[in-house]
């Protein structure tokens, strides 16, 4: 069975090391199984057909909007029939709130790393969710609600798409969410 961790290779410690063991990562790190720039726009160095599911977190708002469509139907092409992907991403419209009612919670160290060139405002910790390209290059270029999150995964071909939440998901990835998204993050579970 061929389970694949997109991106998130300097992360994956933090797993146990029976999902270590079970997963292989996608991400542009020398650790990973699969080296592969997910916005790169080419074709990913997997076959058809072969992966049997795909878990992402935190991750797809690091892809530029240009490149999105195509990485989605990379991972479906790659998929198995009846393959499942589950994506967790920020939910903009959790931080949006956070930020009309002054919430103190988006000032936390589980809310999004704020970007080191905004300001420590509320407003900065916003901007943090849409844009934190910086110096590093590797910070965030997009933002979902879940009406962008199911366009992007339904337009590569995917469906029963399904909203979950922390720890609510399909068998193969329990143990797999982040406690630390729980709050503010969308979890999307589809199938090819």
């Amino acid at each position: 069975m061929l389970k694949i961790n997109i991106g998130g290779a300097k992360g994956f410690k933090k797993f146990s090391p029976t999902i270590r063991k079970e997963w292989k990562i996608l991400d542009l790190s020398g650790a990973a199984d699969f080296r592969y720039d997910l916005n790169s726009m080419k074709r990913m160095p997997i076959e058809d057909d072969s992966v049997d599911c795909y878990y992402g977190s935190h991750v797809m708002e690091h892809v530029a909007p240009v490149a999105l469509p195509h990485l989605f139907k990379e991972i479906h092409r790659t998929l198995k029939p009846r393959g499942i992907i589950r994506i967790v991403v920020p939910d903009i419209v959790a931080g949006i709130k956070a930020y009309l009612n002054k919430e103190k919670w988006i000032f936390s160290s589980s809310a999004p790393t704020v970007d080191p060139d905004f300001p420590p405002t509320i407003l900065g910790r916003l901007l943090s969710w849409f844009y934190t390209e910086g110096k590093s290059g590797h910070g965030h270029k997009m933002a979902f609600d879940w009406e962008t999150l199911v366009y992007y995964v339904s337009q590569a071909g995917f469906r029963e798409i399904k909203k979950l939440s922390y720890e609510v998901c399909s068998p193969i990835f329990v143990g797999k969410d982040f406690p630390r998204y729980k709050g503010w993050s969308l979890y999307l579970e589809a199938r090819k």
